[in-house]
């Protein structure tokens, strides 16, 4: 039988309800164990909200609150099921073009006219992709794993090679069994991730590869024959005709490699990442020359190279790639002298630093790992902006001092660690003010609070103790270097690495 929309809302209320996340992983277990096998996919995207249906709902927080004020539960009409929620929202990302707005409005209005206000409510969080029940893709995956008995590290595996949890999800519920371990070409897969370390001698363990930072877009770049599709870090499609031509010349039939794309001046020197995303978009006569450099080989051939040694990798990348499209010199060594002769050499070439790569290091889709680190001049975050607010002066109209937050790695919760409206040029205020009035959840006097989209990378000197924030932390000096629109707030920096960065402070300096 058909389970109840409201059955789902019952359990985010519950889950927003419960800080313990042993209490979260067992209501959700329980609820996915008890639902009917087509109805496990529905349910999981509903509960992580985001990307429900594969093309952009274009529903905005402003629409859904008009809407919700309008809508009347209707008691004769048979109740909303789960797997009908999601085929409705799904009818309403397909319309396009003209009177497609008003269609969609009409859509949902139908829905909400049938829902409690419980039901509502949850609705809209799903559709704005805030469910706030402390549920993230960590937790949905240990939850999966235990109501259909599988290994929480092999629905991880698969996760990241699929990149659509509810697939994995609906695969356990029908079949009883997870995706065959593989790349599948032109389904991209969550990449690898460097964490950070303060300095070269940190960073150098034995011998190891170091190449440049760049301050480029990481792409995933897939192949067979004469096909090419260029991911982005975000997973999302890319149209970028001169690194395709690039990757079609290569001499291999199928190919999944990794690379960063960088943007050039007229002098050849590296432009800001900024400017790189912004290129992204323009016409092919104005765009600044944009260059591959690939660091990685995932498969070819037919053959996934995910769990052979990085220097064997590399081994193969250079059998098949020219010196002009590898990641520019590579250095193997363990000598520190000469490790901190080429970080300044990327430095003085107008890149942002090295990538120590452990020689023995197998690929890890998905994961943060420190068999890869990063080695810059000063130490940057990758934080949440929660809420903003308005400026006045030169500033009046723009979202400006921007409330940032990292992930609590324990409630799945945004916590804030700071302000600042440092290091914001007047582009990036009318991108900031734009995107953040998309995603306005209340005001409250001169500050905007919203849902956490935007992702920024900031800058400071360093880690104090606070009792001022929720998070107990705050940045001295915080300064916003780029907009990170490669990013999504899933990979915002996390509370233990902030109390890492603070302890990796009183280690160099005295205690009270």
């Amino acid at each position: 039988m058909p389970t109840p929309y409201a059955r789902l809302a019952e359990v985010a209320e519950k889950l927003s309800q419960h800080s313990s996340r042993l209490e979260k992983l067992r209501i959700l277990a329980s609820f996915f164990a008890s639902l009917e096998k087509d109805e496990v996919a529905p349910a999981v995207r509903l509960l992580l909200g985001g990307k429900l249906t594969n093309a952009p709902l274009e529903v905005g927080w402003t629409t859904l609150k008009n809407l919700a004020s309008k809508s009347q539960t209707t008691l004769v009409s048979s109740p909303l099921t789960i797997s009908e929620v999601l085929e409705a929202l799904q009818r309403v990302a397909a319309l396009h073009g003209e009177g497609s707005r008003k269609k969609k409005e009409a859509l949902l209005l139908g829905l909400f006219s049938r829902a409690s206000d419980r039901e509502v409510r949850y609705l809209a969080r799903s559709i704005l992709g805030e469910m706030r029940t402390g549920v993230n893709e960590g937790l949905m995956v240990e939850a999966i794993a235990r109501a259909f008995r599988a290994k929480p590290e092999n629905v991880r595996l698969a996760h990241a090679l699929l990149s659509d949890l509810s697939e994995v999800a609906d695969m356990l519920a029908r079949k009883g069994r997870l995706p065959e371990a593989k790349i599948r070409l032109f389904t991209p897969i969550k990449p690898m991730l460097a964490e950070s370390a303060a300095s070269i001698e940190e960073a150098l363990q034995g011998e190891v590869a170091l190449e440049y930072k760049y301050d480029g877009a990481r792409v995933q770049i897939h192949k067979r024959r004469n096909k090419v599709k260029i991911f982005s870090r975000r997973l999302r499609e890319l149209s970028l005709e001169e690194v395709r031509s690039t990757i079609a010349q290569l001499e291999a039939e199928q190919l999944v490699v990794e690379g960063e794309v960088i943007a050039l001046d007229r002098d050849g020197k590296p432009l800001p990442f900024q400017d790189i995303m912004r290129a992204f978009a323009m016409d092919k006569e104005v765009k600044p020359a944009l260059r591959l450099f690939l660091f990685d080989i995932l498969h070819i051939n037919g053959t996934d190279l995910l769990n052979i040694a990085y220097k064997e990798r590399w081994a193969k990348l250079e059998e098949i790639a020219s010196r002009e499209i590898l990641a520019s010199r590579q250095v193997v060594s363990d000598d520190v002298a000469e490790a901190k002769r080429f970080y300044e050499e990327a430095l003085s070439e107008g890149h942002e630093g090295v990538v120590v790569k452990k020689l023995d290091a197998e690929y890890e889709p998905g994961k943060r790992s420190r068999a890869w680190l990063k080695v810059k001049p000063f130490v940057t975050l990758d934080l949440a902006v929660i809420a903003a607010e308005w400026g006045h002066g030169k500033r009046r109209g723009w979202l400006s001092n921007l409330h940032l937050a990292v992930r609590d790695d324990a409630t799945e919760r945004f916590v804030m660690v700071g302000k600042t409206f440092k290091g914001l040029s007047e582009a990036m205020l009318e991108e900031i003010t734009r995107e953040l009035l998309k995603h306005k959840i209340a005001q409250e006097g001169n500050v905007v609070r919203v849902t956490p989209t935007l992702v920024v990378e900031v800058a400071f000197d360093e880690v104090q103790r606070s009792p001022r924030y929720e998070s107990g932390f705050a940045l001295r000096f915080a300064r916003v270097k780029r907009l990170r629109r490669d990013k999504g707030v899933e990979e915002v920096d996390t509370l233990s690495t902030l109390r890492e960065i603070y302890e990796r402070q009183l280690r160099r300096k005295g205690r009270l």
